[in-house]
């Protein structure tokens, strides 16, 4: 559930002040498992001007988090040069990889506090790729309502109905083999050659979706599957 809302700034948390000046975005949620990610990539709230892909301030979540933990932070004193604000998977030099959520500051004026509510997230490598991957290009074929391939992609059900599992259209492959991306069917259904893995083009969805940062999420499904318990 994301819920966002733009206000003045006129109700006040304890403990939290609203800028004076510029914009200012806030972002509630409860962490689980920012332990687990790779040293080389952090979760953070960031803002952007009219570089998509590089963050002009960030505020990252510390690996150290407790599961559980209420995090409110906030990014005050934006000015007009900042168009939008996102939650988002990055890498060292705040390079962002993937988005999680994200928010639109155009509709916000001086002085305004956009909200960014959300419910308990899990940070790890396979959390991101849910929320940033199968939630964003995914589900809307591969969910409860309609399973594609006989394949639910959706929050809780990703995970046992990916990995070791067989697939209906290729039995002879699993849709996740753990340790191994290239004979993964995953890995070749969002490869360039997508369009002749299964009998749907995938390449041209998927390129659809993630116009900027294609290579990044190609990758990123394939550490995750390097990463896993063989």
């Amino acid at each position: 559930m994301l819920c966002v809302s733009c206000d003045s700034g006129d109700i006040v948390e304890q403990g939290y002040s609203v800028t004076e000046s510029g914009r200012a975005v806030r972002l509630r949620m409860v962490v689980s498992g920012a332990d687990q990610l790779d040293k080389d990539l952090s979760v953070a709230l960031a803002a952007y001007a009219d570089d998509k892909q590089y963050a002009s301030v960030q505020r990252t979540i510390p690996a150290s988090t407790p599961d559980g933990t209420a995090m409110d932070l906030i990014l005050g004193n934006l000015d007009d040069h900042i168009q939008s604000a996102a939650l988002v998977l990055a890498g060292r030099l705040r390079d962002r990889i993937l988005t999680l959520a994200d928010v639109d500051l155009s509709a916000c004026a001086d002085g305004d506090t956009l909200t960014l509510d959300l419910d308990t997230l899990q940070l790890d490598l396979y959390g991101c790729i849910q929320y940033g991957i199968f939630d964003k290009a995914c589900i809307q074929c591969h969910a409860t309502s309609h399973q594609a391939a006989r394949l639910n992609l959706e929050a809780g059900h990703s995970l046992p109905n990916l990995v070791g599992v067989y697939s209906t259209v290729h039995p002879q492959m699993l849709r996740v083999k753990a340790g191994h991306p290239q004979e993964s069917l995953l890995h070749q259904v969002i490869g360039e050659d997508g369009s002749t893995a299964v009998g749907f083009n995938h390449t041209d969805l998927v390129s659809s979706q993630f116009k900027s940062n294609l290579l990044e999420v190609r990758q990123l499904l394939d550490r995750w599957i390097t990463n896993l318990k063989r």
